[in-house]
């Protein structure tokens, strides 16, 4: 996680997602630019439900809302699958874990940004390493996340229920 005086850089691609420049992670959000990279990755315990985290009160974006298992930003050099992996180490304590694509979206599917999605199997705990912003964390079955978005899909970040039937055939 970067401090707040930090500047965290972030890739700016092109409609192929070829590297076009860099830019302030900040910028890009006050600006609304949506040509840049992240990775969500749904992680899955050894009985086929998904890692769900809720986010809180306090958050500056989608309070209250539930969110992908891990996501990150796409940070200036890295790949995709690096991204992942730092991710899954940073927020939920997870290595070695095998990368399974999923699917890959654009912000011409109606998604935020360029988006890699993955799933992982983990049949071990969950340790987040995060706890700030996080109300609480917990599996669900693909179902009940499907009922829960078909009755209140504001409950969700807004992604989700555009990336989660992605999910759906690789269960």
């Amino acid at each position: 996680m970067t401090n707040s005086n930090d500047v965290e850089y972030l890739d700016l691609v092109d409609n192929d997602d070829n590297v076009i420049g860099k830019e302030d992670r900040n910028a890009i959000y006050t600006t609304g630019l949506r040509n840049y990279r992240v990775v969500n990755i749904f992680v899955l315990n050894s009985e086929g439900e998904i890692l769900l985290p809720k986010r809180d009160s306090t958050r500056r974006i989608f309070p209250n809302c539930y969110d992908f298992s891990c996501g990150e930003h796409v940070k200036s050099g890295e790949t995709y699958e690096q991204a992942a992996i730092r991710g899954l180490k940073e927020e939920l304590n997870l290595s070695d874990l095998k990368l399974i694509p999923v699917g890959k979206l654009t912000p011409q599917n109606g998604v935020s940004s360029f988006m890699k999605i993955y799933k992982v199997i983990n049949p071990g705990r969950i340790s987040p390493n995060k706890h700030e912003g996080i109300e609480s964390i917990d599996f669900y079955p693909f179902d009940t996340i499907k009922n829960m978005i078909s009755k209140n899909p504001k409950m969700f970040k807004d992604d989700i229920p555009k990336v989660i039937n992605l999910l759906g055939g690789f269960l």
